[in-house]
């Protein structure tokens, strides 16, 4: 499965719950933050997935997170 499947699924598990980056590389355990970052970029273009500044459901933190609708 590629990273940005593996991603995806990730966030279809847990629709409707918006994971930063980092939260998304260690769930998914990708070796670097830069994949979830071009996998969560590539399907928030999609109509499936969003990509905004909000709570993460992981970390709590105020960043960009991206969550299947």
């Amino acid at each position: 499965m590629t990273v940005p499947e593996q991603v995806a699924k990730f966030l279809k598990d847990n629709k409707g719950r918006g994971f930063c980056d980092n939260c998304i590389k260690i769930r998914v355990r990708l070796a670097r933050p830069q994949q979830a970052q071009q996998a969560a970029s590539a399907l928030a273009t999609s109509e499936d997935f969003q990509r905004a500044d909000a709570n993460c459901s992981g970390c709590g933190g105020m960043k960009k997170v991206t969550w299947a609708k």
